[in-house]
């Protein structure tokens, strides 16, 4: 590489710092790779990792030191108390973790602030709507997890830690649960479907999020997102089918369908978790439709032997997938 070149990159790399495109823990991030693959025996990046998981700790520690507090003076705490000691300390920790971004000040210790803070603020929401007397159902509460989960977005985008991404994607979860249950009263179908139907439409948006974040910084959030989201479509869709004599034909035809869907999901997210849950549900799925539709009549035997052995070729199918296509990843 060229002097010339070298200086293009190194201020390359100073614009991106100055513009907040990228972060100066990604740039310590790779530079702790390039350390560790130079110096194993040094392994800086271990050391930053356990730092890390203390921070953690110590913030979650103080949430239940604060839980216990305000249990223990409820009932001698007036409103206003109340109030200050749950929302106004998330909101005074959010603030402190922000102005420590902003200064580059005692690296790490602003996600731990930002972990406290977003642990206190829902139950600080909730605890302050109830002592104003609010009791308007769940579109209210909806509408203010909404805007929390716009507020840790724009933190996000401005301080690129995916510690706030997650807490907006979790925010935004409970107000769509909120806000769609606000209209359950005027839904005509039944309740344990529109439950399902919510759950699949929430994990549907996981995968998209998950497939989005694949390549970036943001990597390490696709695992869970692919997970839960995996998760909730296939075990949504499980309970959609219903039961014998109530069943749903389409849901009943449809699921294998889904199942193999997420396998082939897994080789081309290149995801252990969707590979795994494809084939967890589908042995789940035979169980379920043996049980249903041959429980009470003599082919039942054979249809657990046909299960058997489907079950056998579904988990040479995910050994194989697993060592061809996903060996490498960890997701």
């Amino acid at each position: 590489m060229t002097i010339i070149n070298k200086h293009i990159l190194l201020q390359s790399i100073k614009d991106g710092l100055r513009k907040n495109i990228i972060s100066a823990d990604e740039v310590r991030g790779l530079l702790t790779q390039e350390a560790v693959v130079a110096s194993p025996i040094l392994a800086p990046s271990k050391t930053f990792s356990i730092s890390g998981v203390l921070y953690y700790i110590g913030a979650g520690i103080a949430f239940i030191g604060v839980t216990i507090f305000v249990g223990q003076h409820w009932e001698t705490l007036s409103s206003m108390s109340r109030i200050l000691l749950t929302l106004g300390t998330g909101l005074a920790l959010f603030a402190s973790a922000v102005f420590l971004e902003a200064g580059k000040k005692l690296d790490r210790v602003p996600d731990a602030l930002h972990f406290l803070a977003g642990l206190l603020i829902p139950g600080g929401i909730f605890v302050t709507l109830n002592e104003l007397g609010f009791h308007g159902g769940n579109f209210g509460p909806g509408i203010i997890f909404c805007a929390l989960a716009m507020l840790y977005a724009v933190a996000y985008r401005m301080y690129r830690h995916n510690l706030l991404l997650a807490f907006a994607v979790i925010y935004g979860t409970i107000s769509f649960g909120l806000l769609t249950d606000s209209f359950s009263s005027q839904v005509t179908m039944n309740a344990g479907d529109y439950i399902s139907y919510r759950i699949i439409a929430v994990a549907t948006s996981y995968l998209f999020l998950g497939y989005a974040f694949r390549e970036s910084s943001r990597q390490v959030l696709s695992g869970v997102l692919y997970f839960f989201g995996g998760l909730g479509v296939l075990a949504s869709a499980m309970a959609l089918q219903g039961w014998s004599p109530d069943q749903s034909a389409f849901w009943e035809v449809a699921y294998p369908g889904l199942v193999f869907g997420a396998l082939f999901l897994a080789t081309h997210l290149r995801s252990k978790s969707l590979l795994f849950l494809g084939a967890a549900f589908c042995a789940g799925d035979i169980f379920k439709l043996t049980d249903e539709y041959f429980r009470d009549n003599f082919s039942w035997p054979l249809a657990l032997i046909f299960a058997g052995f489907v079950l056998i070729g579904v988990g040479y199918l995910t050994v194989y997938l697993n060592k061809k296509y996903l060996k490498k990843n960890v997701s």
